[in-house]
């Protein structure tokens, strides 16, 4: 019997992870930027977004408890979607240090940088 409901749900989970994945990796990237280049427009950007990110976790976690809840998953399953719960969990703290770095550069933004940023990009 294939719970075609259930997969559904799993697709959707493991789509929104991504989905939350590359948002952070949009918001690191932005305020390494904002950063280096003291854009202090382009830092407010990353911190209005993290509201979007921060509400994206909390739409996997309630997917992930309504999984859990309503469909009672085994062994490779379970183990899959309390790992997309952890994941979003992780992604979400990386951007709120995006967001950290944001919101240091628009308190510097108008102070010169003491030597040019070069290794905190490539890092």
């Amino acid at each position: 019997m294939i719970r075609t409901a259930y997969i559904e749900q799993q697709r959707g989970l493991q789509d929104n992870v991504i989905t939350l994945g590359s948002m952070t990796e949009k918001a690191i990237g932005r305020a390494v930027e904002a950063l280096r280049n003291q854009d202090s427009d382009l830092a407010l950007r990353v911190i209005e977004g993290d509201q979007a990110i921060n509400q994206l976790r909390w739409e996997i976690e309630n997917d992930v408890l309504t999984i859990l809840a309503t469909q009672g998953p085994m062994a490779r399953d379970l183990r899959r979607i309390t790992a997309a719960m952890m994941i979003a969990t992780e992604l979400e703290r990386m951007a709120d240090h995006a967001e950290g770095i944001a919101v240091l550069t628009r308190r510097t933004a108008e102070e010169p940088l003491l030597k040019p940023l070069v290794d905190i990009p490539r890092m």
